[in-house]
């Protein structure tokens, strides 16, 4: 992936957004570990993924090099958009992929409501 993306942030239903609720929560924990999260973000947007992969049902994952092994869940939507789902660790990646599909899922749902 080579260009310049829009980086959006998934928001559910009853209005949160699941992606800085996890950056919000780290922030506390460990300011410059988010710092370094939300820099990876920035490089993303222009294109410079680094390390990541394709999972399923149109959600990626961005490894962080930090930690035990943080990632950042995303789609792309229309080749311009980066939608970032959430966020995790090793240790909880299944139920993180789990929920990044669910809510991929959700958010084009609700994208087709908006067009009819």
């Amino acid at each position: 992936m080579n260009r310049d993306y829009v980086v959006k942030r998934y928001r559910t239903r009853d209005g949160k957004i699941p992606f800085e609720d996890w950056v919000a929560k780290l922030r506390r924990k460990d300011p410059e570990l988010a710092f370094r999260i939300l820099l990876r973000i920035d490089r993303a947007e222009k294109g410079n993924f680094g390390d990541y992969r394709y999972l399923r049902e149109g959600v990626w994952e961005l490894k962080v090099d930090s930690g035990p092994g943080y990632r950042v869940y995303f789609a792309v939507q229309h080749r311009e958009i980066l939608l970032l789902l959430i966020g995790g660790d090793k240790k909880s990646q299944k139920a993180d992929v789990m929920l990044a599909i669910d809510y991929w899922k959700d958010h084009q749902k609700d994208k087709l409501h908006e067009q009819k």
